[in-house]
């Protein structure tokens, strides 16, 4: 690899990513990011620069380097994985507002490498990444807390009676009782994976933060 190549190579990555999330990789977790665009270039050079393969391998890399960094992202400070929850709230509300089937996909699944985002969203997506890359940095270090990862039985009646005050629907009983047929409905399932991210928010700061690590983890053991 020249020095050509890569100044070329990160410079339409960094262009091709409007919410800097390559940027903050490089000036947080530098050895990372230098792993990571090393495999990149070689996959774009073996592929031509195809851009759908790249796009999907950006995206299994980044999710690679939260695996990573997993034990340091759930062990965030209260505070910056409250402001996580703040940010995936945000870019869901707006998923609602514009494509129910991706949204419900967003709450219940997670996007996959090569799902389609709306390019209006690309950036609040990115701010989602960005918040989970701050909670890697802000954990490194810290003591760990035991807790963090899972979901202690004490969180959980507080978390579904505050889904069940902000959807007392039918649907969201069936839901919360492990009935998952109302959430195959588009509305419905962004409805009810919308009020899941309410209702941690309204939540005590450290309540809201144990439930957000477990739902990080989660989706981070579920992708592997």
């Amino acid at each position: 690899m020249t020095a050509a190549d890569r100044t070329a190579f990160e410079r339409g990555l960094f262009s091709a990513d409007p919410a800097g999330l390559y940027a903050r990789l490089k000036r947080d977790f530098p050895a990372d990011y230098e792993a990571m665009i090393r495999e990149l270039l070689v996959q774009a050079k073996a592929s031509g620069g195809s851009k759908p393969v790249m796009e999907q391998a950006g995206f299994r890399s980044i999710r690679a380097f939260y695996a990573s960094r997993l034990s340091a992202i759930v062990n965030a400070p209260a505070s910056v994985l409250n402001d996580f929850n703040a940010r995936e709230l945000n870019f869901v509300k707006k998923l609602a507002a514009q494509d129910l089937a991706l949204c419900r996909t967003y709450v219940m699944t997670g996007f996959s490498a090569g799902t389609a985002v709306p390019g209006n969203l690309v950036v609040d997506m990115g701010q989602v990444g960005l918040g989970m890359i701050a909670a890697a940095k802000a954990g490194s270090g810290r003591p760990v807390d035991p807790q963090r990862g899972q979901i202690p039985s004490a969180d959980m009646e507080p978390w579904f009676g505050k889904m069940r005050e902000l959807d007392p629907s039918d649907e969201m009983r069936r839901f919360l009782t492990g009935d998952q047929s109302p959430a195959a409905d588009p509305a419905t399932g962004c409805r009810l994976g919308t009020a899941l991210y309410q209702a941690i928010a309204a939540l005590p700061s450290e309540q809201s933060a144990r439930i957000t690590a477990y739902l990080i983890a989660s989706s981070i053991n579920r992708s592997q």
